[in-house]
């Protein structure tokens, strides 16, 4: 894994993400997709995207999606483990609609290259026409036959690769190729996790039982201007009622602090730890934290106790990395 993480902090790792939701919803009332998600659709520019939240009435977390327009249809991308649980509720969600929802996990492929050379590679595969993309957009570009994305959930330029099955092998080995020059390795794809946590994007598990989205740090993933806006009632009921927040920490000594230990301030606990990682880039541990609302800024510190172990954690911005690219963006 560290092979991978060095790679995509300091040159470029190329990923199979064989196993990440891809879902296209399309046919004459795929618009309707708008009624079940965090974020205004309709005023979404064709090619381009939102991350937004899909969720129950009740405001309960159904996954986190990277949602894009295209030319009649949404497509919807999202972690693995949430992969069946999104599928199953957009098709409940959708079954009176006049919708084509897709599974794309069978027919396309998935591939990704991160870091800060991704740039170089796509323009040497795709071509320079992909220097404009802006983030969480995307174009069908005709030179590698595939719906080409330009991200940046790891805090490094990132671009996406959704291919059909019949030309996944071609794409492979023409990215290849073109990272041959830059030393471009296949990544694993265990690092993820510990690049996300580095620039916050959160994946599911970080949402940790007992809290709410708003808690989690999602707020900008809701337009609560959007009228009908699902669970918009609790949504608004829990902005004025937030208990804890959710806060990047780092922590003094490596190895001192587990998932689930509490954080407390002069013996009194005011938190708890969610994922701890170990970053190679602040050559510390880092971690996503859950505090009391009034405590959850940058700057703050708190004890962790867990047993005999013991350690200083302090409330610090994200993300934690820098980004370069030969690119400006």
């Amino acid at each position: 894994m560290l092979e991978t993480y060095t790679a995509a902090r300091t040159a470029v790792a190329l990923f199979d993400n064989a196993a990440d939701a891809r879902i296209r919803v399309s046919g004459p009332d795929w618009r309707k997709l708008n009624d079940f998600v965090s974020v205004d659709l309709d005023a979404l520019h064709p090619f381009h995207g939102l991350v937004g939240l899909v969720i129950q009435p009740d405001a309960t977390l159904i996954a986190v999606a990277s949602i894009f327009k295209g030319d009649g249809e949404f497509l919807l991308i999202g972690e693995a483990e949430r992969a069946e649980a999104l599928l199953t509720h957009l098709t409940g969600c959708l079954a009176d609609s006049n919708v084509t929802i897709e599974d794309l996990r069978g027919s396309h492929g998935y591939l990704s290259v991160i870091g800060p050379l991704a740039q170089d590679v796509t323009v040497e595969a795709a071509g320079e026409d992909i220097l404009g993309l802006s983030f969480l957009s995307f174009e069908n570009n005709r030179r590698l036959g595939c719906e080409l994305f330009r991200a940046g959930f790891t805090g490094e330029y990132e671009y996406r690769f959704l291919v059909p099955n019949a030309g996944a092998g071609e794409l492979r080995r023409r990215l290849e190729a073109a990272g041959q020059a830059v030393g471009m390795i296949a990544g694993d794809p265990a690092a993820l996790p510990l690049m996300f946590l580095e620039v916050r994007t959160l994946i599911h598990r970080d949402i940790t039982a007992g809290a709410n989205v708003l808690e989690a740090g999602l707020h900008w993933m809701v337009n609560f201007r959007k009228k009908n806006l699902i669970g918009g009632p609790v949504l608004e009921q829990l902005k004025s009622s937030i208990q804890r927040r959710s806060v990047m920490i780092e922590l003094a000594d490596a190895g001192a602090a587990r998932d689930g230990d509490p954080l407390s301030i002069e013996g009194e606990k005011v938190g708890i730890i969610a994922r701890v990682e170990h970053s190679p880039t602040r050559n510390a541990d880092i971690s996503l934290a859950y505090v009391d609302a009034d405590l959850g800024w940058v700057g703050v510190s708190y004890d962790v106790i867990g047993g005999e172990r013991r350690t200083i954690a302090r409330a610090v911005a994200a993300p934690m990395v820098i980004t370069r690219s030969t690119y400006t963006s």
